[in-house]
């Protein structure tokens, strides 16, 4: 009995921790005993008595009680026998020092397939030195005894993975945590919206797998754009044409992908009519060439009392048409050119073909050393030289590889080119157009000069006596059709 009340033993009840002789007998294993406060998630790493199989052994042993005035006691083999006598106890005297053994490391960073792995894990407590073992790893990761997790990943998912920790006294501490393997970082993005000269633009792109974090740059970039490290493509576009484009991302652990887009710049587009024009004109020059590929028109209906107008030409050049590449004329008197021209024949319905080049204010100068028919497929590409101010005409008939290539001087400004369809013009005098079969211009490309502006193109609808007689097709796939009607 205890004059202010025990618990058990004797003890009161503000004891702070007490003294036992504590002795095990009828043992079955070598082994050994720990006391230690009731409550702990793990027993410290005290041995307070230690046998051999079949001994029988006393020790005096303090020990902190829990909040509830128990002690626990923990056998590591076998069993025993217990017997504990309470001797003593202490009021206010403060804990015993405890250090159980336990994994400190509560969480594994996250992983990536086929990425190089490491990371190593920590504990606290027990006696000596530490040896691990895991279980439940992913396909291509290994720990060594040392507690280092490492290798190469092979299969995206969440492993459960359990963590166990053993001291020199072959104590253990287990805990489990959860490992992520991300998929391999990938551009997600597979196509760019396109841009239109001169307008604002902005597209933002996606990645997946890695670590996140991602990081963006590209190359190959067209004048006025440029991509933000969070992979932001914006500003504004410059000239147009299709740009190809390196596009970079890199994670958090600086693993990294590249992919290939392009990206496509159309020019501002405006409408326009003209009296004996069709097609599209560009207007971001200077330019310092311009080409494209078309079909040769057939007149359907040359139309000869039409044609005729009074004339006593075999060959009426009122109803002549012509479809040509060039460059100036849409806002100037200059004009470098090339193409090919239909004319009827008075009093049938057959017609003429004939291809020119002509630079004004000359005439047009026929060429006669290649031979073109209707539905052939024509190239006309004019261009500048290294040669201040002197011009290359090139026209070449694709059906029967002939060519002509002539060198001229030409002093215009290259404001414009252009791909038309024309009501030829005689003496000032504007054609009436003859219904002609569709042409269609493929590849229309012109070369800017080194001080050439933003983009700009025309679309021209011809207008006759208050009718629109022959339109042009929607730029689609570089290519554009013109019609009558």
């Amino acid at each position: 009995t205890n004059p202010s009340g025990a618990t058990s033993g004797g003890v009161p009840t503000n004891a702070s921790a007490v003294v036992l002789n504590v002795t095990v007998t009828n043992t079955t294993a070598t082994s050994y005993l720990t006391a230690y406060p009731a409550g702990l998630t793990s027993p410290p790493i005290v041995s307070d008595l230690n046998w051999t199989q079949g001994d029988t052994v006393p020790n005096l042993v303090v020990v902190n009680v829990s909040s509830s005035g128990q002690v626990a006691f923990y056998n590591s083999l076998g069993s025993t026998d217990l017997i504990v006598d309470v001797l003593g106890y202490y009021v206010g005297g403060g804990t015993l020092s405890q250090d159980p053994l336990s994994v400190t490391t509560t969480t594994l960073p996250q992983a990536t397939v086929n990425q190089s792995y490491s990371t190593t894990l920590a504990a606290s407590g027990g006696s000596g030195s530490y040896s691990w073992s895991v279980t439940g790893l992913p396909a291509g990761l290994l720990i060594s005894t040392s507690g280092v997790i490492s290798g190469i990943p092979t299969t995206a998912g969440t492993s459960t993975v359990s963590i166990k920790v053993t001291d020199s006294a072959e104590i253990s501490s287990t805990v489990s945590l959860s490992l992520v393997t991300n998929p391999p970082i990938s551009i997600t993005t597979t196509s760019l919206p396109s841009a239109t000269s001169n307008q604002a633009y902005s597209t933002t792109l996606s990645a997946t797998g890695g670590d996140g974090g991602y990081t963006w740059s590209a190359t190959g970039l067209p004048a006025g754009l440029s991509m933000s490290t969070s992979g932001v493509i914006s500003g504004t576009a410059g000239y147009a044409g299709t740009a190809s484009l390196a596009i970079t991302v890199a994670d958090a652990s600086a693993q990294s992908t590249t992919t290939n887009l392009s990206l496509v710049t159309n020019p501002q587009f405006s409408t326009s009519n003209s009296p004996n024009w069709s097609g599209y004109a560009a207007l971001s020059g200077p330019f310092d060439g311009v080409s494209a590929t078309f079909n040769v028109a057939s007149l359907t209906s040359p139309q000869p009392s039409i044609c005729n107008q009074g004339t006593t030409d075999t060959l009426s050049q009122y109803c002549a048409m012509s479809e040509w590449v060039g460059i100036d004329g849409a806002s100037n008197s200059d004009l470098i050119q090339a193409g090919i021209e239909e004319t009827p024949i008075v009093g049938t319905n057959e017609f003429s073909i004939q291809p020119w080049w002509e630079i004004l204010p000359a005439s047009q100068t026929d060429i006669t050393s290649i031979q073109v028919s209707a539905g052939d497929s024509v190239t006309v590409d004019i261009f500048a030289t290294s040669t201040a101010d002197l011009w290359g005409i090139e026209v070449l008939d694709n059906t029967n590889d002939e060519s002509f290539t002539t060198y001229q001087y030409y002093y215009g400004p290259g404001t414009s080119a252009e791909w038309i369809v024309e009501a030829t013009q005689i003496n000032g005098v504007v054609s009436t157009l003859s219904p002609y079969s569709p042409v269609t211009f493929t590849n229309p490309e012109y070369n800017l000069a080194p001080s050439g502006g933003v983009d700009q193109q025309t679309e021209v609808f011809m207008v006759q006596n208050g009718s629109v007689v022959s339109s042009p097709s929607n730029i689609s796939n570089n290519s554009f059709t013109v019609s009558y009607g």
